[in-house]
């Protein structure tokens, strides 16, 4: 994947890393990208032990706590994310398990014989992910700060209290 833009802020981007992983370093470390990075690091012996358990049944996890995008959530961290490498069919797969109300279902990022580009997909996905839910969010707000504006409704009198009054602050819409 590479794009000119930020998955999650939108801001240009232009170091070749940031343009090929679609996000910028700030955005990308703030999503929890990086945790993960030293998994890539390692020599050829320990590629052929990871080689050797994943064809043997074997599963690499890369966590459960990203966000997924859903359309039309408004709240994003309704639906979580794990991200984990296994091999099936004669393939290295990363891929996710998406799980939230109603929803249990497998996403699969890459199927490739190569355990390397399995991994990056992996370590990239949960980041990702999280960057597009986030837009998802922001996207799904502003459809109900229009609907709101349609129906008379401004964010300050939804304001209440904890006392029950109402809020006289400004109108944000």
């Amino acid at each position: 994947m590479s794009q000119n833009t930020c998955t999650r802020c939108n801001r240009a981007l232009k170091d070749p890393q940031s343009v090929k992983r679609g996000m910028g370093p700030i955005c990308y470390r703030e999503l929890g990208g990086g945790i993960f990075e030293a998994d890539m690091e390692v020599d050829e012996k320990e590629w052929a032990r990871r080689d050797e358990l994943l064809r043997h049944g074997g599963e690499v996890d890369f966590g459960v706590n990203w966000q997924y995008p859903i359309e039309g959530n408004l709240l994003p961290t309704l639906y979580t994310l794990r991200v984990s490498v296994r091999f099936k069919d004669e393939n290295f797969e990363a891929y996710g398990i998406v799980t939230g109300p109603g929803k249990n279902e497998e996403v699969i990022f890459t199927s490739t014989p190569d355990i390397k580009a399995a991994y990056r997909a992996a370590i990239d996905a949960g980041p990702r992910c999280s960057a597009e839910a986030f837009q998802a969010w922001k996207q799904g707000a502003r459809e109900a700060r229009k609907m709101m504006q349609k129906s008379g409704i401004n964010r300050a009198t939804c304001v209440k209290r904890r006392d029950g009054t109402s809020s006289p602050g400004r109108d944000y819409t």
